[in-house]
């Protein structure tokens, strides 16, 4: 199982913070939070782990997370771009 596939949907921005103390992820952070029923959810991260990025987004029909963009750690700025360009498209706005 892929660390993006093992992520349980939906997390709130606690969860996402506590992606961090994961062995294998340096850092997480979420880029919006929307409120569905009364309930926190994170539609949009990036994942930092030693050697990549990931910009990862909800799959809400498939009710899970996937891979929107990835790069090296290096190519971190890029990744994050495409993950704001993803929010503002989908209505989150922007910065």
């Amino acid at each position: 199982m892929s660390l993006i596939d093992a992520l349980p949907y939906p997390m709130g921005a606690a969860a996402v913070r506590g992606l961090a103390d994961s062995e294998r992820i340096v850092e997480a952070h979420h880029e919006v939070i929307a409120q569905r029923s009364g309930t926190e959810v994170v539609p949009a991260l990036l994942i930092t782990t030693e050697t990549r990025s990931f910009a990862v987004v909800e799959d809400r029909e498939a009710e899970r997370y996937r891979v929107l963009a990835s790069g090296d750690r290096d190519d971190r700025e890029a990744v994050y771009a495409e993950l704001r360009e993803w929010a503002t498209e989908q209505g989150y706005g922007g910065p």
